[in-house]
């Protein structure tokens, strides 16, 4: 009887032994499910429309309308409008921007860092081709997000804050990225990422909905209801106004 559980135990321990996947494994399985590596570097720009909601620490509840325009590693304008206020928000590639209910601010520091990031129609892919040297990937513990297995790796660099992307162990795409970051208005505040909802749009898949939870301050969910790929794009949109 010993020998048979030892032997059980053995089985199971080669097992998961051999379904460990690799930093890199779970890395690329990603850059797959988005599409492939020919079909994600093909995207010379993204235009998307949408409905948002807002929820507010200081102003309460409210829902409109967001448009973004992206081009990878080069630039980022969207622009959310309800009935109470107007949010846009820029990136040129060098300097980020935004103008808000509390009017104009220049967004620097590892907030900026991340700008670039938001416009890589996938992470991993982008970084490899555009981030910065010496990022560090680590495989983080496994955590389950309803239920549902996921990957966790953690991507460091001096540059920008240090994140954990969940990523679904079943469909390979990234459900959740968390990370913190000094806030414009002092203190420290956490930041928590959803994406879901995924769907093929042209030979790329891109989430559809997707929410922003600042802690202290505001968390907002956006659903994508219209898409378009390669379109022609005016990078003044890009530039902070005068």
């Amino acid at each position: 009887m010993a020998w048979t559980a030892l032997l059980v135990v053995a089985c199971a321990t080669w097992a998961e032994v051999a379904t460990a996947q690799t930093v890199e494994e779970i890395i690329e399985a990603n850059i797959s499910a988005a599409g492939g590596e020919a079909a994600i570097t093909a995207v010379e720009s993204i235009w998307r429309k949408g409905a948002i909601s807002v929820e507010t620490e200081w102003a309460g509840a409210f829902d409109g309308t967001v448009e973004a325009t992206v081009i990878p590693n080069e630039g980022i304008y969207q622009v959310s409008e309800t009935g109470a206020f107007t949010t846009k928000t820029g990136w040129d590639g060098v300097q980020g921007w935004e103008v808000g209910p509390a009017g104009p601010r220049k967004i620097e520091g590892p907030e900026l860092a991340l700008m670039a990031q938001r416009s890589y129609t996938n992470l991993f892919l982008g970084l490899r081709r555009f981030g910065p040297e010496e990022v560090t990937y680590e495989l983080a513990p496994e955590e389950s997000l309803d239920d549902i297995p996921h990957h966790v790796l953690k991507i460091s660099h001096e540059t920008f804050p240090t994140q954990h992307v969940y990523i679904d162990k079943a469909t390979h795409h990234i459900s959740l990225t968390t990370y913190t970051m000094d806030s414009p208005m002092g203190g420290t505040m956490a930041i928590s990422a959803e994406a879901f909802d995924y769907e093929p749009i042209g030979d790329v898949v891109l989430f559809t909905t997707a929410t922003l939870d600042i802690e202290g301050l505001f968390s907002s969910e956006v659903t994508f209801t219209e898409t378009t790929m390669n379109v022609e794009v005016d990078r003044s949109l890009f530039k902070a106004p005068e």
